[in-house]
C-alpha cells in the first residue's frame, strides 16, 4: 500500500484541449492502458506543480522492462509503472492565467452537481475573478485550493 503522504497534488492541464483535472504525483508512477496510449493523451501535457511552478511533459517510459512486465503487457494487461520525464516550462503570468480560466470554463461545465473542488464549489464567476486578480504564479497555485491526495486522479 503506498503512502500518500509521499505524494503530493498539482493540477493536470491539457493546452490542446484546455481541460485540467487536480493530480496527485503518484500518477507520475503509474499508466494506464498501454504505452503509447499513455503518451498520445499525455505528451505535451503540463503540471502546475505545489512549488508553482509550471512542468512540460516531455517523455513517458516503462520503468520497469523486466520479463514479468513484458508479459502483463502482451497479455493486454497493459499499464503500470511509469517514468514521467518533465522540463521546466517558462510562461507568462498572464498567459497561465488565460489558459486556468479557459480550463475552468470547460471543467465547470461537464462537473457533477455535487462536486467537492472548492474552486468549482465557489461557481465560474468568483473563481475567475480570483484567476484574474492573482499577483503571482504562487498565489495563483494556492487559490485552486486543490483537493486532497486521495481525492485526485492519480494514474496518467
Amino acid at each position: 500500500m503506498r503512502d500518500l503522504c509521499t505524494y503530493s497534488v498539482g493540477l493536470l492541464i491539457d493546452p490542446e484541449r484546455t481541460i485540467f483535472y487536480p493530480f496527485s504525483t503518484h500518477g507520475f508512477e503509474y499508466g494506464q492502458g498501454s504505452i503509447n496510449a499513455i503518451r498520445q493523451r499525455s505528451l505535451g501535457n503540463v503540471f502546475f506543480a505545489d512549488d508553482a511552478c509550471l512542468y512540460r511533459f516531455t517523455d513517458i517510459s516503462y520503468a520497469e522492462e523486466g520479463l514479468f512486465r513484458k508479459v502483463l503487457r502482451a497479455t493486454n494487461y497493459g499499464g503500470g509503472h511509469i517514468c514521467v520525464k518533465r522540463e521546466r516550462h517558462d510562461v507568462a503570468l498572464d498567459d497561465l492565467k488565460v489558459l486556468i480560466h479557459d480550463c475552468l470554463k470547460n471543467y465547470i461545465a461537464t462537473a457533477e452537481p455535487d462536486e467537492t473542488w472548492l474552486l468549482i464549489a465557489d461557481g465560474f464567476e468568483k473563481s475567475a475573478n480570483s484567476i484574474r486578480n492573482a499577483p503571482d504564479f504562487r498565489a495563483l497555485f494556492n487559490l485552486l485550493r486543490l483537493p486532497a491526495v486521495e481525492d485526485c486522479l492519480d494514474a496518467l
